[in-house]
Parts: C-alpha cells; sequence; structure tokens
C-alpha cells in the first residue's frame, strides 16, 4: 500500500495571551515586612526615648528643685542664725560699755580719793604754818603793845560735803580768787568741812577793826551757800549767803 502525503492547510488566526500578572517573589515580601516591623520598631523606641527624656528631665528638675529648697531652706536658717549672733554682739557690747563706764567711775573716784588724801595732808602743814605764823605774831604784838584777840567762825552749808578754804582778812579787802580756787594772801587761811569750827587768834591794836570771811566753795548752786556765827572776844556776829563769790564783812572794836 502506497503511502499517501497530505498537507493540511489550516489558516490559523493570530491569539493574543495575556501574560498573567507576576506574582511577587517570596525575599520582597519578606523585605518589605522587615522594614515595616523595623520602622514601627524605631517609631516605638523614638517615642520611648523621648518619654524617657521627658521623665527624665522632670526627675532632673525635681531633684534640682529639692536641692534649691533645700540650700534656700538652709541660708534662711543661718541668716536667722547671723541675725540671733549680732544681736547677741549688740548686747555684749552694750555691756562692755557700761562696764568701761564704771571701771572709769571706779578710777576716778580713786584718783579723787587720792587727792583728798593730799590735801588733807596739805592742810596739815598749812594748819601747823598758821600756828607758827601766829606765834609770830603774838610775838609782834607783844613787842608793839598790841593785843591779842581771840576769834571763833562756825560755818555751814548742809549741801556741801566737800572741804573749802577759809579765808580771813583784817582792815583790807579780800585777795581777788585765783585760777586754783584760793585767796592768795589772805591772813588766815584754813581748810575746813561744813559744820566746823575754826578758832584763831589774831593781834590788833586798840580800836575799831574789821574783818572779811570768805568760803571757797565753788559757785555751784547745788551747793548752797554758808551761814553762820563770827565770835570776835566774846561777842557774836551773825551772818548768811557766803560763797566764792559772796563775803561778809564784820566791824567790831578792840578796846
Amino acid at each position: 500500500m502506497e503511502k499517501q502525503t497530505f498537507t493540511a492547510a489550516m489558516t490559523l488566526a493570530p491569539i493574543q495571551v495575556e501574560e498573567p500578572t507576576q506574582p511577587l517573589k517570596p525575599q520582597k515580601v519578606v523585605r518589605r515586612s522587615v522594614a515595616a516591623a523595623l520602622g514601627i520598631v524605631c517609631i516605638l523606641l523614638v517615642a520611648g526615648l523621648i518619654g524617657a527624656l521627658v521623665y527624665h528631665t522632670d526627675v532632673v528638675n525635681d531633684e534640682k528643685n529639692n536641692q534649691i529648697n533645700s540650700v534656700n531652706n538652709a541660708i534662711s536658717s543661718l541668716n536667722s542664725q547671723i541675725s540671733q549672733l549680732n544681736e547677741t554682739i549688740a548686747s555684749l557690747n552694750s555691756q562692755v560699755s557700761r562696764l568701761n563706764a564704771t571701771i572709769s567711775y571706779i578710777q576716778l573716784n580713786e584718783t579723787i580719793s587720792s587727792l583728798n588724801s593730799q590735801i588733807s595732808q596739805l592742810n596739815g602743814t598749812i594748819s601747823s604754818l598758821n600756828s607758827q605764823v601766829s606765834q609770830l605774831n603774838t610775838s609782834i604784838s607783844n613787842i608793839q603793845g598790841e593785843k591779842t584777840v581771840g576769834i571763833q567762825i562756825y560755818a555751814s552749808d548742809p549741801n556741801d560735803h566737800y572741804s573749802r578754804t577759809w579765808d580771813v582778812v583784817f582792815d583790807r579787802a579780800m585777795p581777788p580768787l585765783t585760777a586754783g580756787g584760793d585767796h592768795v594772801g589772805s591772813d588766815v587761811d584754813e581748810a575746813h568741812y561744813s559744820g566746823d569750827v575754826m578758832p584763831f587768834t589774831w593781834n590788833l591794836a586798840s580800836g575799831a577793826h574789821y574783818l572779811i570771811f570768805d568760803v571757797t566753795q565753788g559757785g555751784d548752786p547745788a551747793n548752797g551757800v554758808y551761814n553762820g556765827t563770827i565770835t570776835v572776844e566774846g561777842t557774836t556776829y551773825n551772818f548768811t549767803g557766803v560763797d566764792w563769790n559772796h563775803t561778809v564783812k564784820i566791824n567790831f572794836t578792840v578796846p
């Protein structure tokens, strides 16, 4: 049997075949998931970091504020102590001033006591010299025929507690008061206290005479003035208002 060959003529219309969408590769999907996860993690980390920073800042600020408050309280306490110490210092300074004033007063009193002691010694010397003068005057009177006249002076000022010089002159003016507080050159010059009696003698010729008496009281109104009596040969004369600037004059006669 003969082999026959057939050629089939077929007309094929063009067929358009849509290429199927290429499916995503598994590697790309994994990468996107990882990137998304990493982004979320980063966001969470950033948010956590910001939260931690805010919390840490608040804690630090609280600690700083607490430290500042503590320091301010310490400063306030120290200022209070300083104020109390300054008050104590002022009180002690006041006590020191009072003590210094007391010391000065004590030293002044000691000086006054020493000066009064010297004055007393000098008054004793003056009294001794006046006694010698009186004796010499008596001798002169005996030679000249004069009479020895006995005189006694009492003077008192209850407001004056100091030793004063009592001065007497006969038949002449009282010498002026010197800067030292005394009538230099008076006939009789003795130191006495208020309430003392000063007896002495003086040689006078027969006839009319006068004497002037003065007390060198300092002139302070608080010390007052001296009042008293002057007795000449048994005859007593009263006087008032004598001080350093006011004298008393007594007229008398020697028989």
